[in-house]
């Protein structure tokens, strides 16, 4: 692994991974002088409207116990991240960039979704500098090769935006195996999935760079980076998601 080059790089993953867990952690870091310079979440996102509010983007914390899972939105994060020190702010959860409104399976009829600001917008009202988050229902295989690229050059010293562009260029030039859907279908073109938004540009300069780390690339892409009106969703779990929920004994 690239990131297996940068000494300096302490990771903790959190366990329980609750929302009440990864406030206390993130506090208790910063009384101990080692604040964390990111946070990255993988789980599930959703557009839904829990609470009779209208739709609001949220990502689904665990809950101590086998109880649903605990729908936290955007600027309640945002504050808690911001509030002790953390410049950037990864989701690798479905629509956790989505602004469109609709259900969570992308079948609302687009002219009655009103929209919301999405949690990438909320997180970074709130003061965190940068934030990458996911325009739609993303495959496992989409998420491994952005992050696979953007951590190290993010690490290496480059600001979000630029370690985004190289990571999303990696998936422009390798596109995601059909097989990874079905035999019948041509490879997707999943690049303009992943999201950034920066509320200022941030380098990290952990350590050294040696001359062949990645740089930000001068290759153009497509002027239209939004994803088309109809988008695909990782059919594979939720067909499983599906069957295990409406299974006898539940999930």
């Amino acid at each position: 692994s690239e990131l297996t080059r940068l000494p300096y790089v302490a990771i903790s993953v959190l366990r329980p991974p609750t929302f009440d867990a990864l406030e206390r952690q993130l506090d208790e870091a910063v009384r101990n002088g080692t604040p964390y310079t990111a946070v990255h979440f993988d789980g599930h996102g959703a557009v839904m409207n829990p609470f009779g509010a209208g739709s609001r983007g949220y990502l689904l914390f665990d809950t101590p116990g086998d109880v649903d899972p605990e729908p936290i939105d955007g600027s309640t994060i945002g504050r808690t991240l911001s509030a002790n020190g953390v410049l950037h702010f990864s989701m690798n959860a479905c629509r956790s960039a989505d602004s469109r409104g609709g259900d969570r399976h992308l079948r609302a009829r687009l002219d009655l979704a009103v929209g919301q600001p999405s949690i990438v917008d909320e997180v970074l009202a709130e003061g965190v500098a940068s934030c990458i988050g996911m325009r739609e229902e993303i495959y496992p295989g989409t998420a491994a090769r952005f992050f696979g690229a953007f951590y190290p050059a993010l690490f290496g010293g480059c600001s979000a935006g630029d370690a985004a562009r190289i990571a999303r260029l990696r998936l422009r030039k390798d596109p995601l195996a059909a097989e990874t859907l079905r035999n019948d279908i041509a490879p997707v073109e999943d690049w303009s999935t992943p999201v950034v938004g920066e509320r200022s540009v941030t380098h990290l300069r952990l350590a050294p760079r040696d001359e062949d780390w990645p740089q930000p690339s001068r290759d153009t892409l497509p002027e239209a980076l939004s994803a088309p009106p109809g988008v695909g969703f990782g059919r594979a779990v939720l067909a499983h998601e599906n069957a295990l929920a409406n299974s006898p004994g539940g999930p």
